[in-house]
């Protein structure tokens, strides 16, 4: 009798499982989930941040730069983009600045053209602690220079974008030029003197100038105001006056570097006077990499004269010995190329021009390339300084606010490195003599 086969077995229990094990931890959850926020977050903010970038330029590197190029060529090596940073960085009263349209504030210009420009930043800072808006006058000849009172004075948009500055900072600019018929339809102004010193100096020529380009009467009242920021904007701010106008605006006591980083390099040059500069670098140097130098001469023998230390007055007045030991210092140390040199100088020294010559060094040809005739009597130094600031390694003339300026660009907007003079410490140089 063969055995029944054995029922299977039913039974109601379930199989163990195994317990559930994720694959991450509840930390490690949250800290991917605020990862990927973060990093969403920073790329909205660098997506937006470039409505605030000034002029970021892209320069064709690997493509000659031709005449009809609509760009600029790129003179160094590696692209750098500018540094300009946002109106985030701005100072606190300048990113508060509520600007009234009908109540403004305009200045005497003073001295040179660095000069003048620097009055706009001095100026600007001044509107904001007044929530004025700010009205430049033009950009006019110095007494001082060569072209005296006889050149013909110039807006200022046409060297730099007036309007990119006041989309990227939301600071408002006017220019005198465009307004001043309906701010002064009597042709008479009075303008406060900071100072009785400073009242004089700005209105040894001014007042001749406003009077021949404007038919315009000037007069100034001495208020005694001090020239420091705090106390200057309370007693203007007392002024209820719609406009106005000061002797000038170059002594008003603000470091150059906090004026620099909060409003001037917020100021770039305007595109048609850049793309001009870089054919002109092109010619010269095609897209290789150069050294600047910015040779201060002229009005700077007298002043030099007066140094005593041998060394100080190299650096005033530096010999071509001393800027040949320094390019010689940057080609061999710095860059380990040879690289070509650019001068800009207000040297009138034929002996000195055509030693410049011989060492291979450029300056520009300024009768080939029209430049007055394109920019007027101020085109000269806005070329120059336009090629200054995209040197690769810059020298400066010490005390020259034009050196200080065109170093400032130069590392600001295109990461140059600014080298000090290497002058002859045992037989220092003396062309003064």
């Amino acid at each position: 009798m063969t055995k029944p086969t054995a029922l299977p077995s039913y039974t109601t229990e379930k199989p163990c499982r195994k317990p559930f094990t994720p694959i991450y931890s509840l930390k490690q959850i949250i800290f991917l989930l605020l990862t990927t926020f973060c990093l969403f977050v920073i790329t909205l903010w660098l997506r937006v941040g470039e409505n605030f970038l000034l002029l970021e330029e892209t320069f064709p590197l690997d493509l000659p730069h031709s005449a009809d190029a609509d760009g600029s060529a790129r003179p160094l090596s590696t692209p750098v983009k500018s540094s300009t940073g946002s109106p985030s960085q701005l100072s606190d009263e300048l990113f508060n600045y509520r600007p009234s349209p009908n109540k403004l504030i305009t200045y005497l210009p003073h001295s040179g053209t660095t000069y003048q420009f620097l009055e706009i930043v001095r100026a600007l800072t001044l509107a904001a602690a007044l929530n004025r808006t700010l009205v430049i006058p033009p950009l006019r000849p110095s007494p001082n220079e060569e072209n005296g009172q006889n050149a013909e004075p110039s807006s200022w948009s046409r060297f730099f974008d007036l309007k990119a500055f006041t989309e990227q900072t939301g600071i408002p600019l006017m220019e005198w030029d465009d307004v001043y018929e309906q701010l002064v339809p009597e042709k008479e102004m009075t303008c406060v003197g900071l100072t009785g010193r400073h009242t004089r100096t700005s209105s040894l020529h001014a007042d001749k100038f406003y009077k021949e380009r404007y038919n315009m009467t000037l007069h100034f009242e001495e208020r005694g105001l001090a020239d420091n920021p705090s106390a200057l904007a309370k007693a203007l701010n007392e002024i209820d006056d719609d406009l106005i106008c000061l002797s000038d605006a170059f002594y008003l006591r603000w470091r150059l570097k906090e004026q620099w980083e909060s409003i001037g390099k917020y100021f770039h040059y305007s595109k048609e006077l850049s793309i001009f500069a870089d054919r002109i670098t092109y010619d010269m140097f095609g897209v290789k990499p150069y050294i600047g130098i910015h040779l201060r001469r002229g009005d700077f023998k007298k002043i030099c004269k007066k140094i005593v230390n041998p060394l100080a007055r190299e650096n005033c007045w530096p010999t071509l010995e001393t800027l040949q030991n320094t390019v010689s210092y940057i080609r061999q140390e710095l860059s380990g190329m040879d690289l070509p040199v650019f001068v800009a100088t207000n040297s009138q020294n034929p002996v000195e021009l055509r030693a410049i010559s011989e060492l291979g060094w450029k300056m520009v040809d300024y009768k080939l390339y029209n430049v007055e005739e394109k920019f007027g009597v101020f085109g000269r130094s806005m070329v120059e300084g336009s090629i200054l600031t995209k040197a690769s390694f810059g020298i400066g003339t010490r005390g020259s606010t034009f050196s200080k300026v065109a170093e400032m660009r130069m590392k600001d907007w295109y990461g140059g490195l600014s080298i000090k003079l290497i002058a002859n410490t045992e037989n220092p140089g003396d062309l003064l003599s």
